[in-house]
Parts: structure tokens; sequence; C-alpha cells
């Protein structure tokens, strides 16, 4: 209806909801940015400078890795409440992100764990022949006694279970229900959660990093499908434990 004189211009129910959606989804890209500069960009960051200049650093000591793993551990925990503020501020719940708890959770999440590693051995397989072919050099992960050197068992078990939660929570469940949310695929968002948590591992070297991909791959087509955080987070700590006993043993 038309307005006259200084009457104020009412917009209709239609554009009301219109304008809703437009601020909902805009707050939505905010806050996924947000997130991924505070949470991810360090890691990826860090994970190539790692790459191109390991080389160059000397031998590390046992109270070099331990500051490391403590200022990480520092991170994550900042990076986590933010995911608590920002779905607080949506008016939201760790629900709505996938988390929540079922008795078969944790036989889900040993067997995404068999299968995220059998998936990261075959391709380890074929990416260390691939690179033996093209360079006459087998492509291997750099050495974990190498970066992790000097952390106590306790300190290691510690990180490895905070990882855990704060990789999968970030990364496969909030990014991947946010992508899909904003109205993309759900591949598109099973792909950004892999190549980004690929990226930020490529401290292990290239190969490394793609060979541990499968990993991730089998984690983001099972959240992709079940939408069910917790059994992912239970895989995750499932696969750090194997290679906890196997840097220990």
């Amino acid at each position: 209806m038309a307005s006259s004189g200084t009457q104020p211009v009412f917009s209709s129910d239609t554009e009301q909801q219109s304008h809703g959606f437009q601020v909902a989804t805009r707050q939505r890209w905010e806050d996924l940015g947000l997130l991924l500069l505070v949470a991810v960009a360090p890691l990826v960051f860090n994970a190539f400078a790692a790459l191109i200049y390991w080389p160059m650093k000397p031998a590390q000591s046992a109270m070099y890795t331990r500051i490391r793993i403590l200022s990480n551990l520092l991170h994550e925990f900042i990076s986590l409440v933010l995911v608590a503020y920002v779905l607080r501020r949506q008016r939201r719940t760790v629900r709505t992100i996938g988390m929540s708890f079922h008795w078969t959770d944790p036989l889900a999440g040993a067997a995404l764990a068999a299968g995220g590693l059998f998936l990261s051995t075959m391709l380890s397989i074929v990416i260390r022949n691939a690179s033996f072919l093209m360079t006459g050099i087998f492509g291997e992960l750099r050495n974990p006694r190498v970066i992790f050197a000097g952390l106590t068992p306790a300190l290691f078990l510690v990180y490895m279970m905070a990882s855990s939660v704060f990789e999968e929570t970030v990364v496969r469940g909030f990014l991947m229900t946010e992508i899909t949310g904003l109205g993309r695929p759900v591949w598109m968002a099973a792909l950004a959660s892999v190549v980004l948590q690929t990226s930020y591992h490529v401290y292990y070297t290239i190969p490394g990093a793609l060979s541990l991909s499968g990993i991730f791959i089998v984690f983001a087509l099972y959240f992709a499908r079940a939408r069910r955080l917790l059994p992912v987070i239970i895989g995750h700590a499932c696969v750090d434990l194997v290679a906890m006993w196997s840097f220990y043993r």
C-alpha cells in the first residue's frame, strides 16, 4: 500500500523475511570466515613454513617441542571457545553441528579409524611408488620422532585427544554444516574439509600429507552422510592412539 506525507513505509511480510534471510546468511559467512581465520589459517601457515624451512632448522630440543605443543593446545582451546561463542550468538547448540551421543558411537568410531587407516595405507603405497617413478625417490612421511621429539607420554596423550576434538569440531562439524547450510552441495563441503585438513598437515611433507588424507576422506564421507560428529572425534582419537603406540613402542 502506498504512503503519503510523513507516514512510515512498511515492508511486506515477504520482503521482511527475505531481508532477514540475507542478514542471517551474511552473518553465517562472516562467522565462518572469522573461525577459519582464527582456527585454521595459523595452522596452514605454520605447516607450510615447516615444510619449506624444516631442513634449515637446528635440532629441536625437548623444551622447544613442549613449548610448541603447549602453544598449540592454547590455540585449540581458543578456537573451540570461538566455536561455542559463534553458535551461541547464532542461537544454536552443538547438536546443530552433529554433536550428540548414541551408544553405538564408540563402535562407529573404531570402524572409521580402521577404514581411514586402510585407505591411508593404500594411498601411501600409491604415492610412494608414483613418487619413485617420477623422481627416483620414495615419498615418505617426515619422521614423527623428529616432529614430536622430547614429548612425555602424558603430554603427547593430552595433545592427541585435544587435537581430535579440535580438528573434527572445526573442519568437520562446523565447516561442513555451515557450507551445506549456506546452500552449497554436500560434496563441496566434504572436499573443503579434506583439503583444509590435509593442507595443515604438510609438515609431514606433501606425500605424507596426501597419504594422511585417506583418513580425512573417510571421516568426511561419513559425516556427509550421517551428520554425526562424535563418532568422527572418536575415530580420530583412535587413529592418534595407534600413532602414539607406534611412536613409543
